[in-house]
């Protein structure tokens, strides 16, 4: 149908009123607004008429399903009155609150899927989140407890155990625990590799293996397998046997053997290398590199999982 339209002006004192009346689909609608007398124009409170539907498509933001709209063909028509065509309703807008305020919620708008994404992160895997920043750990609207979220070995509940950590995250360094001095004396480890500093130690349940490193021609990693006691159980060693600076020696026993890692630059620069020693410190794997970085690779670290 097409739209027919009457156009009206009423003039009175320094303003002109402009009135339009359009005939669409059965609808009379009106609109218009006021000019000035030096042709300005102040809009009125009413406007164009919102278009017809006929399929939900039609509606402004359809696509959105998060607000969902709907084309009601009988909203608005009166009884028995010819219609071309229906009107836009707005339904509720999906509620995606799970009244958790430790999440952050959203509506995905092309499929009305609510997702809840957590305010703070597991950083160390332990299960237990971190605090908010600017909270204390467990404290009200902190969203985290764990009191150390950079060491799995820290968490609320943990076996607490000598090792300088909060474990059990009651604000108590290693609880109970007696430091008492040693009842024998300091026994060297190193030769004449001056100046050597330490790299590792690690107790097997019947021996230690230490690992440390010193300078002679450059630096090189030496090892020394312990007595209970302290007391050395056979004359130190080297760990590696290639031309090339070699530092570092963290040393963990797993089980059944032990794990060295340390830095070396036998290629040119420092990269990181591990192998394995048996339960009497002799080498049971060949030297493995773990990184081929652009630059140093220093400063290695191992944490035994086990």
């Amino acid at each position: 149908m097409r739209a027919r339209k009457h156009r009206a002006s009423v003039r009175g004192g320094r303003g002109l009123a402009l009135v339009s009346l359009a005939l669409v689909g059965g609808f009379a609608t009106l609109w218009g607004g006021i000019t000035s007398g030096c042709g300005g124009r102040t809009q009125l409170t009413w406007g164009p008429p919102q278009p017809p539907c006929f399929v939900d498509s039609d509606c402004p933001g359809a696509k959105n399903l998060c607000t969902p709209v709907y084309c009601d063909l009988a909203a608005g028509a009166d009884a028995g009155a010819p219609r071309n065509g229906g009107l836009c309703i707005e339904l509720e807008p999906v509620d995606c609150d799970d009244g958790d305020p430790c999440t952050e919620d959203k509506c995905e708008p092309k499929t009305a899927e609510c997702k809840h994404e957590f305010l703070t992160r597991d950083n160390d895997d332990d299960g237990f989140r971190g605090p908010l920043a600017g909270f204390l750990p467990g404290a009200p609207g902190s969203c985290g407890d764990d009191c150390d979220d950079k060491s799995e070995l820290a968490y609320p509940g943990a076996t607490e155990v000598c090792d300088g950590v909060d474990n059990d995250c009651n604000g108590v360094i290693d609880d109970g625990a007696t430091y008492v001095p040693l009842l024998n004396n300091p026994v060297r480890l190193s030769g004449d590799i001056a100046p050597a500093g330490p790299g590792g130690l690690a107790w097997s349940g019947s021996s230690y293996a230490a690992v440390y490193t010193g300078t002679i021609d450059g630096f090189a990693m030496r090892l020394s397998m312990l007595a209970p006691t302290g007391d050395p159980l056979g004359p130190e060693g080297p760990i590696v046997f290639q031309n090339g600076d070699n530092a570092g020696g963290p040393v963990v026993w797993v089980g059944d053997r032990y794990g060295v890692a340390w830095q070396d630059r036998r290629t040119g620069d420092y990269e990181v290398y591990f192998t394995l020693l048996d339960e009497n410190g002799n080498k049971v794997l060949a030297d493995q590199r773990l990184t081929d970085a652009v630059g140093f690779s220093i400063n290695v670290t191992l944490v035994d999982r086990h």
